[in-house]
């Protein structure tokens, strides 16, 4: 990672194909800034059938691409998971604002983590 002028410890993390790590580079602002290209939320449905595709159809419509979903369970609450998902698409553009707002009214709580750049390795 010589562009953001990292040290490499290890090249070996993990040996399973199917592990996958994020790494995010924390530190000053870039002279230039990068244009963002993802948006990640977090969010709680209503616990009934077809409350969570009914959030992957906002994003399908508007053709915003689902890069990663994760869930994890609502502590205290058996049975409900907290989602978080990822998209190609990402703020101030018409259709994801669109899609941010429609996904506030179809769900039970719903958190912004924010647009950002993304660089695939």
């Amino acid at each position: 990672m010589k562009e953001n002028r990292l040290k490499i410890i290890s090249r070996e993390v993990g040996g399973e194909v199917a592990n996958q790590t994020t790494f995010i580079v924390v530190g000053a602002p870039l002279v230039r800034p990068i244009k963002p290209t993802h948006t990640s939320l977090v969010f709680e449905l209503p616990h009934q059938p077809g409350s969570l595709v009914d959030v992957l159809h906002v994003l399908s419509r508007r053709k915003l691409n689902l890069t990663k979903i994760l869930s994890r369970p609502i502590p205290g609450r058996f049975e409900e998971y907290r989602f978080m998902i990822e998209f190609q698409g990402a703020t101030p553009k018409r259709d994801v604002v669109e899609a941010l707002a429609r996904i506030d009214n179809l769900t039970d709580f719903l958190a912004v983590i924010g647009s950002y750049p993304v660089k695939r390795l």
